[in-house]
């Protein structure tokens, strides 16, 4: 389940990234915290003032007040931790996004180009905001895709395996029965053979 830390920002709605809440308050996603997504709280059964199990980042086992249920829409992430919590877990180099907010009056296809120049070296690539999100669409889609494969695939395997216990089972009682009948009529043979073939009483001649 894809989660993402947040700070200030995001929790008291000043910043670019603005995320609709259903239940609780993100204000209270701080310390040991988690906000859930509608979809998610659904699944897993969470609301705000419970106290869920988790795993974090590096594997490391946590129990998270849920604070919040928001909107996380298509393309957003399924749990927001707090911002210190996350980096804390997450291995080095494991940012994979920043929100940029734009002074008053600033043209967002200038500051774009200017920082797509200024990080060129860097591989970080500045998208306008429908485009981040068509992007954040299309990976979400593709681990969909994936782990429906996978499970398409353990099905298909499965099935190959039933399939050939199955073979061999038949097999098996197939020369199980040859092997009586083969029995039976070599029985009958014998049996047939004596009846047809009845012994002779022996002759006795008489002295002259």
């Amino acid at each position: 389940m894809q989660a993402s830390g947040v700070g200030p920002s995001v929790t008291t709605g000043d910043g670019p990234l603005r995320y609709p809440v259903t239940a609780g308050s993100l204000q209270a996603l701080r310390g040991q915290a988690v906000a859930v997504g509608t979809q998610e709280a659904t699944t897993l059964h969470w609301r705000p003032g419970e106290r869920a199990r988790a795993w974090l980042g590096d594997g490391t086992p946590a129990r998270l007040t849920v604070v919040a249920v928001f909107d996380a829409g298509l393309s957003g992430p399924g749990l927001l931790l707090p911002l210190g919590l996350a980096q804390a877990q997450a291995p080095p180099g494991t940012v994979t996004t920043a929100y940029i907010s734009l002074r008053p009056g600033a043209s967002p296809a200038a500051v774009i180009r200017e920082l797509n120049d200024a990080l060129h070296d860097s591989g970080v690539i500045v998208l306008p905001r429908d485009g981040y999100l068509h992007q954040a669409k299309l990976g979400r889609a593709e681990g969909e895709n994936i782990g429906l494969t996978a499970t398409l695939a353990m099905a298909v395997l499965y099935t190959a395996i039933a399939i050939a216990n199955t073979l061999v089972m038949a097999v098996r009682e197939r020369v199980r029965r040859q092997a009586q009948f083969s029995w039976v009529k070599g029985i009958f043979h014998a049996n047939h053979s004596a009846l047809a073939c009845p012994q002779r009483k022996p002759q006795i001649s008489r002295p002259a």
